[in-house]
């Protein structure tokens, strides 16, 4: 959202980086290393703050997203990243 819209880039904004361990399927390529989607940074972010048992439900959904939408592109032949 950061690059698509000109009026986010005056604010202040907080980074997570992508947390150490294997690297998890993306749907497309980040546009800077260690970019998170949106659901994937506020899954780490309420693990951080909260603890993974609270956190897991929202890395199983994204986890559940990508999973999905990765099949679906295949399905229909879109060249895929993951």
């Amino acid at each position: 959202m950061f690059l698509r819209l000109p009026e986010l880039r005056g604010m202040p904004r907080l980074s997570l980086a992508s947390p150490e361990g294997p690297e998890a399927p993306r749907l497309r390529r980040a546009p800077v290393a260690g970019a998170l989607a949106t659901l994937e940074a506020i899954a780490w972010a309420v693990e951080r703050l909260e603890g993974p048992d609270v956190a897991r439900p929202l890395h199983e959904l994204f986890a559940e997203f990508v999973r999905r939408s990765l099949k679906e592109a295949r399905s229909v032949g879109r060249r895929v990243n993951g």
